[in-house]
């Protein structure tokens, strides 16, 4: 795993696991990751929090080694990875679920996200993938 964090023009890239870290449910698990973060030594940490308090799935990755951009090279946007599955179909069938659970009732709101799987290259450089996530967001 190779998180990215993009802020303005510059970017970390995360490359490797030193630490994962499952800070649980609940409305303290900020302050657990923030702790057992702190715990761990390490200086930064990437993270990912459920949407809803109470659904585990939230965790806490405390990269190898962390390489500071900063500044992201100016490129032509170009896909850096072959494209396995962009997702589409699954949040196609999601949407469907939840427009079914709105007009039942069950739910009031809903917040989808789309997952891609794709194949890395020999050499695949984070930075240029940075690159093509910044340049193809704006």
């Amino acid at each position: 795993m190779n998180p990215i964090w993009v802020d303005g023009d510059g970017a970390l890239v995360g490359a490797g696991t030193l630490n994962r870290l499952d800070p649980g449910s609940g409305p303290r698990r900020y302050h657990r990751a923030l702790d057992r973060l702190r715990e761990s030594g390490s200086p930064v940490a990437f993270a990912s929090f459920a949407f809803d308090i109470d659904e585990p799935g939230s965790v806490v990755v405390a990269p190898e080694e962390v390489e500071h951009l900063r500044s992201l090279p100016v490129s032509e946007p170009r896909p850096p990875v072959a494209i396995v599955d962009d997702g589409v179909d699954a949040w196609a069938k999601g949407y469907e679920r939840a427009m079914l659970a709105i007009r039942a009732g069950e739910v009031e709101k809903v917040v989808l996200a789309r997952q891609v799987v794709v194949e890395l290259p020999e050499g695949f450089d984070p930075a240029a993938t940075a690159t093509y996530c910044l340049l193809s967001n704006t």
